[in-house]
C-alpha cells in the first residue's frame, strides 16, 4: 500500500481506510493477534477441557438439532459448567493467569494493531517482530494511563450512581411527577456529560502508542477539540458496522458449534475481530484529527520540500553545469563568467 496523504476525511474515507488496512493486512494483523492473544485462548480451552466441555459439539454422545443448539445457545454457552467442574485450586490459577495475560498482552496486542496501521499510513514495511516489539515498549505507560482512565470511568458512572438513592433516601423526598421529570432531565443531562467526557478522553490509549505521553487524556482532549458531535457520529456508525458482522460470524458458530471449545473459540477470535476493526478505526480517526487540529497536512506538505535526495539532486545540476578543470570545479571561472554576465 501507497503512503496516504494527510488530509481531512469523512466518514466514508475513514471507513474505506479502516477496512482497506484490514483486507490488505489480514494475514499480518491475525498472526498478531495469534501470537499475542494464543496464551490467553489455550489457557482457557484447557481449562474447559479440564471442566468436561467437549472439543466438538455431540462429543460426549449427545445429539442436538440446529435449532436445538442455537435455541441453547442463549440458555448458556457451557463454560460455567465447566469452570463449575474445576477444582478450588485449580480454578484460583485460571483465574490468576488469565488475568495477568489479559493484562499484559491485551494492551500489546490493541497498541500493536494501532502501529501497524501507522506503518501502513506511512508506507513503511509491516514486519510483525519490530511492531510488537515496539508495542511492549509502551505497555508501562499503556498500562498507566489504562489504569487512570478505568478510575475516571468508576468514578464517573458507578458513584453517582450509587448515591442517588441514597439522596432520595436521606431527604425523605415524597416521589411525585414533578420530582420524576426532574430526575429524568438531571439523568439525561448527566448521561450526556459522561458521553462528552469518555468521547473527549476516549483516545488516551491512541495517544499514548504514538506521543510520549501518558495517561494521554490532556493529548486525547486536545485533539477532540470541536468533534464531538462528529465522533459520536462515527462511533454509532463503526458500532452497527461491527456488531452487524460479529452478530452474522457468531451466529453461525453458534448454529453448529454451540457448547464445544471450538465453537466458544472461535465466538473470542470473532469478539477479537471486532476490537480489531474498531481498534484501526480509532488509528486512522486519530490521524485525521491530528490534520484537523493540529495542522499535521501542513507539516508533512513542509517535509516533503528540500528532501535530501532532491538536494543532492540539485547540487549534482550545479556541478554539472559549473566549468571544470581537471575534476574539480574552477569558482574563479565560475564568478567571472556571472560578472561577465551582469
Amino acid at each position: 500500500m501507497e503512503k496516504w496523504i494527510e488530509k481531512p476525511r469523512e466518514f466514508g474515507e475513514i471507513l474505506d481506510l479502516t477496512f482497506l488496512v484490514i483486507r490488505k493486512q489480514f494475514a499480518k494483523i491475525f498472526l498478531i493477534m495469534m501470537i499475542l492473544g494464543g496464551p490467553i485462548l489455550l489457557v482457557q480451552a484447557m481449562a474447559m477441557y479440564s471442566g468436561g466441555m467437549p472439543v466438538l459439539p455431540g462429543s460426549t454422545g449427545e445429539s442436538f438439532s440446529t435449532i436445538d443448539s442455537f435455541l441453547l445457545s442463549f440458555e448458556s454457552s457451557g463454560i460455567d459448567q465447566a469452570i463449575a467442574n474445576v477444582g478450588g485450586i485449580e480454578l484460583a490459577i485460571l483465574i490468576i493467569t488469565l488475568a495477568l495475560l489479559t493484562i499484559v498482552l491485551l494492551p500489546v496486542a490493541m497498541a500493536a494493531i494501532i502501529i501497524l496501521t501507522d506503518k501502513v499510513k506511512n508506507g513503511e514495511s509491516v514486519e510483525i517482530g519490530p511492531i510488537i516489539k515496539q508495542a511492549f515498549s509502551r505497555f508501562g505507560a499503556l498500562l498507566g494511563g489504562s489504569i487512570v482512565y478505568l478510575l475516571i470511568l468508576f468514578g464517573l458512572i458507578l458513584v453517582p450512581s450509587l448515591g442517588f438513592p441514597f439522596l432520595f433516601l436521606a431527604g425523605n423526598l415524597d416521589v411525585g411527577p414533578l420530582l420524576i421529570m426532574v430526575s429524568v432531565v438531571a439523568g439525561l443531562a448527566y448521561l450526556f456529560g459522561v458521553v462528552y467526557l469518555l468521547t473527549r478522553w476516549g483516545f488516551y490509549f491512541t495517544a499514548i502508542v504514538f506521543e510520549k505521553v501518558s495517561p494521554g487524556i490532556g493529548k486525547s482532549w486536545r485533539l477532540t477539540k470541536g468533534q464531538f458531535w462528529r465522533l459520536v457520529g462515527l462511533y454509532i456508525v463503526l458500532n452497527i458496522i461491527v456488531t452487524m458482522i460479529t452478530f452474522a460470524l457468531q451466529f453461525v458458530s453458534t448454529i453448529f458449534l454451540s457448547g464445544s471449545i471450538l465453537g466458544y473459540l472461535l465466538d473470542t477470535l470473532f469478539t477479537a475481530l471486532s476490537y480489531v476493526i474498531m481498534n484501526v478505526a480509532f488509528a486512522v480517526v486519530y490521524f485525521d484529527l491530528r490534520v484537523r487540529n493540529e495542522g499535521a497536512d501542513i507539516q508533512e506538505m513542509l517535509n516533503s520540500y528540500a528532501q535530501p535526495e532532491d538536494v543532492e539532486k540539485a547540487e549534482d545540476e550545479m556541478v554539472e553545469d559549473a566549468p571544470f578543470e581537471d575534476g574539480k570545479v574552477d569558482h574563479h571561472s565560475t564568478l567571472d563568467t556571472k560578472e561577465t554576465e551582469k
